[in-house]
């Protein structure tokens, strides 16, 4: 089992670099159309909100399956989420803005998706903090559990983010969407049948 899941680790390492690099070799070589930088912004948001929505799939099915090893994914995918993100959030700050100090605060400051989306990422960063084990061990598992929380609440600000910067609903937004649905009923009707008085046994 120790092998297995340190072949698991070595692939959700593969899994994450893979579309970076290959994000970084379009890049160098033009095929990322006439609007280059709008493409890498987007292809890096992207990304990291599917590596977001996948870290909250894989608790789920580990318990559908009965398996641990969907856990082993687990928080190799939300750091990947994060850096995503940050390259997301870097690159529109220095391709977009050029890095601009005023611009970023003016367009900040005026626009609500990018509000949004700064609010995810501060979310996300404490989360990203903490997710080590010794983080886990000092803050007491009561306490990380109800701070790593708030990924659900990065998550549905990530896909309202997604859907304002379209501002039409497009196949992206559509199945992230979708996903979150999906993950939120599960998490609500979880909760309710672990409720006192539930009729499940």
């Amino acid at each position: 089992m120790p092998r297995l899941t340190g072949i698991l680790k070595l692939t959700g390492l593969v899994a994450g670099t893979v579309p970076l690099a290959a994000l970084a070799w379009a890049w160098e070589t033009g095929q990322l159309g006439f609007m280059a930088s709008e493409a890498l912004i987007h292809w890096l948001g992207n990304l990291g909100l599917g590596a977001l929505l996948l870290t909250l799939t894989l608790s789920p099915l580990s318990r559908l399956t009965g398996s641990y090893l969907p856990l082993v994914l687990r928080r190799q995918a939300g750091l990947w989420a994060f850096a995503y993100l940050v390259l997301h959030a870097l690159a529109w700050s220095f391709l977009d803005m050029g890095g601009d100090a005023a611009l970023i605060r003016s367009e900040l400051a005026e626009q609500r998706h990018l509000q949004l989306g700064l609010l995810c990422l501060v979310l996300l960063a404490p989360l990203a903090l903490t997710s080590f084990r010794r983080a886990r061990e000092w803050m007491g598992l009561l306490h990380w559990l109800r701070l790593h929380r708030l990924v659900y609440a990065a998550a549905i600000g990530g896909v309202i983010h997604q859907a304002m910067v379209q501002k039409v609903l497009e196949w992206p937004t559509f199945l992230s969407a979708s996903i979150l649905a999906v993950l939120l009923a599960y998490r609500i009707i979880g909760a309710l049948r672990r409720r006192p008085g539930s009729a499940e046994t």
